[in-house]
């Protein structure tokens, strides 16, 4: 297998997300399952109701060329992908990149102005200091100040994007996208079902979920979001896609400090706040991945308020001495169900 472009595989998924059928009765040969090895993770796609001349192993093979296309584009653990060029290269002019490539790093820009920086593509520099990138080397010491030139370097690189070529301002700025190509994938596959005929569906790579349509006895797909509360809630999705960021699984102590796999693009340390994990459901994978990590960093209450304020659908789970805390968006109120 590859080396995987993302730490956050299934098992380093705060609050992992799972099908969950509508009964025990539900019959196997209802639902048409493939399954492979992408990214670090898994993936794994069911379908209901498909088109009677379906040839499923050249579907397989189209989905795996999808998720195959991504890893080469933009994975910072391939030294020769796309991604990994255009972070090495000390170059301030335009570079010619797929398109692929440029909508998902517009995307991931645009989440950047909406939360004021709390999503930021070209956090790269961080993430390898705190030893989460391709090559990690967690820190011996948590530092009294992130160094300068790492924060120069995201605060002053410059990304700009047209169709097709990428430039940035500072000459050693780099991009990491491991918050929203996931999504971006999960997107891709769901448009290539569709082209085939195939209007009831689940796609899920490593906890990220997408669906559409009915599942198992013409119902809604029904997803349970597991997280360290205890209880889990399910919901009930004909169409959307959902995604979680959180801290309590893939981190490490240092000087008495809880470093945490996400780092905050605007301070360049490790988030620190009380917020142990975001769920998010969204019209589509990208923008649930890159908002559920927007709005982790921005904390309990910054990202609480932000998604009120945008109508999010989301769900916060915040510490609160040795338990934990839910709170619901109304948007998430009116699709999850407590179990």
């Amino acid at each position: 297998m590859s080396e995987p472009w993302s730490r956050r595989t299934v098992l380093k998924t705060a609050g992992a997300l799972v099908l969950l059928p509508w009964c025990a009765k539900a019959s196997p040969a209802n639902t048409l399952g493939l399954n492979g090895a992408t990214m670090g993770t898994h993936y794994r796609v069911r379908i209901q109701k498909w088109p009677v001349d379906l040839y499923l192993p050249k579907l397989k093979r189209a989905i795996e060329q999808v998720l195959a296309q991504t890893e080469d584009l933009m994975s910072t653990y391939k030294k020769d992908s796309e991604l990994s060029r255009f972070n090495r290269s000390t170059s301030t002019a335009w570079q010619k990149v797929s398109t692929v490539t440029t909508r998902i790093v517009t995307a991931g820009l645009g989440v950047q102005q909406l939360s004021a920086g709390a999503f930021n593509p070209a956090a790269s520099p961080l993430v390898d200091y705190w030893g989460f990138g391709a090559n990690p080397v967690p820190v011996e010491h948590y530092p009294a100040n992130v160094p300068a030139r790492l924060m120069d370097r995201v605060r002053a690189a410059g990304i700009e994007t047209k169709p097709g070529v990428m430039r940035k301002a500072h000459a050693a700025a780099a991009l990491d996208l491991n918050g929203i190509a996931k999504g971006d994938a999960l997107d891709c596959i769901a448009d290539l079902l569709q082209q085939n005929g195939i209007i009831d569906y689940l796609i899920e790579i490593g906890g990220e979920i997408r669906v559409a349509g009915t599942g198992p006895g013409g119902r809604n797909w029904r997803i349970g979001i597991d997280h360290p509360a205890g209880k889990d809630w399910v919901l009930h999705l004909n169409r959307g896609a959902v995604a979680t960021s959180g801290d309590y699984v893939d981190y490490y102590v240092r000087d008495g400090k809880r470093i945490c796999h996400i780092v905050d693009p605007r301070l360049g340390i490790p988030v620190e706040h009380a917020l142990s994990m975001v769920s998010v459901v969204s019209h589509s994978a990208m923008h649930a991945d890159a908002w559920a990590t927007a709005l982790f960093v921005m904390g309990p209450q910054e990202g609480w308020s932000r998604a009120v304020k945008h109508d999010m659908a989301a769900m916060f789970l915040v510490r609160n001495g040795s338990g934990f805390v839910p709170r619901m968006t109304p948007r998430f109120k009116q699709l999850a169900l407590q179990i």
